[in-house]
């Protein structure tokens, strides 16, 4: 028995053939996971800020929508109005479009606020209305309104969403119909 290292009753395995990875297995393995990582990262993090103007242009659709909807259901002129200085959007109505809405002096009921949606940090918006309108006319107001009318369409207009890192999110609204159409642009990259 000079040549076996196995000793009788022994139940482990000659060295040869013992369990485990060698540090050169570990080490192709963490290179590997090394390279995958900076491949996947920065393609994470486009998507984590594309997922963001997306949230944003979802959020300022459904606003617009519910605009042209109540103008529609409550038969009176809806205003979406646009601040980009103040990073918000907002819907207004005015109580006093029906005879029976008036207050007891004649005078028609203040405006009264629907909805509203705070833009996220870093993000702007601008506002392009293709034509002029009777019923998009700020009044000398600092920020931009789209007024629906009570069959729920709108003058044209288009919505400009944009981050920081340049990408841009078109909502253009439709004016006869009030239908939505959304176009993403990518950034130019940093």
């Amino acid at each position: 028995m000079a040549g076996n290292n196995h000793i009788a009753g022994s139940t482990s395995r000659p060295r040869c053939c013992a369990d485990g990875f060698t540090l050169i297995e570990l080490m192709v393995t963490l290179m590997l996971m090394a390279l995958l990582t900076t491949l996947i990262v920065p393609a994470v993090a486009s998507a984590m800020r594309r997922t963001g103007i997306d949230d944003t242009g979802r959020k300022l659709s459904d606003l617009i929508k519910f605009s042209s909807s109540y103008a529609v259901t409550r038969h009176r002129m809806v205003m979406l109005n646009l601040d980009s200085a103040g990073g918000r959007c907002w819907v207004t109505a005015y109580g006093g479009t029906l005879p029976w809405r008036e207050t007891e002096d004649g005078q028609s009921s203040p405006p009264k606020s629907l909805a509203s949606l705070e833009l996220p940090k870093g993000t702007t918006l601008s506002v392009d209305c293709s034509a002029e309108s009777n019923y998009s006319v700020s009044g000398g107001m600092p920020w931009d309104i789209v007024t629906f009318r009570a069959n729920g369409g709108a003058e044209d207009v288009v919505i400009r969403l944009s981050n920081s890192s340049g990408e841009t999110l078109d909502i253009e609204v439709f004016g006869v119909t009030g239908e939505l159409r959304t176009q993403y642009e990518a950034g130019r990259g940093l």
